[in-house]
């Protein structure tokens, strides 16, 4: 850190950590939101900070950092707002070109999946002709679990209704947020469920998934540009909304059924699996997302951040 020209993270540096006027900070960030952040939190049910402090940490980072990149004209005005860049006069350090780990979603191509599912058991010999569902919620602020000194992620998910209802056509990987150390025993349910949390690039989950399950997480815009099935799984939506965190726009333009309970759930991934239509819904919310993901956003980003650089520099 205190060597390096460049400081490159998908999330905030810790605070005690201030680059030198010689060093360049680029967020990658993680995600376009749905959920609000920041200066854009107008509640907030967190177990650790309140709204004040919250604030208090994106100003830290504002300050610090040369750029924020961006998936699109979206995400561009929720980060210049949630982080207050206007207070700092760093509106233009917004990198507005998509997302550079978004390009292998883009540019794999079939050998590429067959021989990661080879590498994690998941190929047709292992699992046979059963589909893959990966089932990646978001954290919770205010589930915290005091004993481990960090966020916890308590599913209020039956696994005996969806073994039941899916076991044999499906598998599941369970990629739960980093943030959430909470451990899972997923015992009862071996060869049916895959726990792939440590998993460090979910990139290669997304590309083995025929879908994904989610809730308020970022993962659906970047999923989104496979043009897969998605299912939406908010058992919590008013308490999300109303008292968590808040959203940014109405689960309404999101393309794919929302469902509240186990059996619901099951419906629709069956319904899913055999009806799915990338329609204009789906296009049209890729378009507003999206738009930038063309697989080259790698070279753009690049160019940016060390051309800009060396002109400074």
């Amino acid at each position: 850190l205190r060597e390096a020209g460049y400081w490159i993270t998908n999330y905030r540096m810790l605070e005690q950590y201030v680059p030198k006027e010689d060093q360049t900070y680029v967020e990658c960030w993680h995600g376009t939101p749905f959920k609000r952040l920041g200066y854009d939190m107008m509640a907030s049910d967190n177990a650790m900070n309140s709204l004040e402090e919250i604030f208090q940490k994106y100003d830290r980072d504002t300050v610090r950092m040369k750029y924020i990149l961006s998936q699109s004209p979206f995400a561009t005005r929720v980060f210049t707002s949630a982080w207050n860049l206007k207070k700092f006069g760093k509106e233009d350090c917004v990198i507005e070109e998509g997302y550079p780990r978004n390009d292998i979603l883009l540019n794999a191509d079939d050998s590429y999946i067959r021989a990661l599912k080879e590498k994690m058991g998941l190929d047709p010999a292992s699992i046979g002709n059963r589909k893959i569902l990966l089932y990646a919620p978001t954290w919770r602020d205010n589930q915290f679990d005091r004993s481990m000194g960090t966020y916890a992620f308590h599913s209020d998910v039956n696994y005996d209704i969806l073994q039941k209802e899916l076991g044999e056509d499906y598998v599941i990987l369970f990629r739960v947020h980093y943030l959430a150390a909470r451990a899972f025993d997923f015992d009862k349910y071996k060869g049916f469920i895959y726990n792939v949390s440590d998993h460090d690039d979910i990139n290669d989950l997304y590309l083995m998934a025929d879908m994904l399950i989610t809730d308020y997480s970022s993962s659906f815009f970047d999923y989104a540009n496979l043009k897969r099935p998605m299912v939406f799984y908010m058992y919590d939506l008013e308490d999300y909304r109303d008292s968590v965190r808040g959203l940014y726009f109405s689960p309404d333009i999101l393309p794919g059924p929302i469902v509240r309970t186990e059996k619901e759930l099951a419906d629709a991934v069956r319904d899913q699996a055999e009806h799915f239509v990338f329609d204009e819904k789906y296009r049209a919310f890729n378009e507003k997302f999206n738009a930038l993901d063309d697989g080259h956003a790698t070279e753009r980003v690049l160019a940016r951040i060390f051309n800009e650089s060396e002109e400074q520099f």
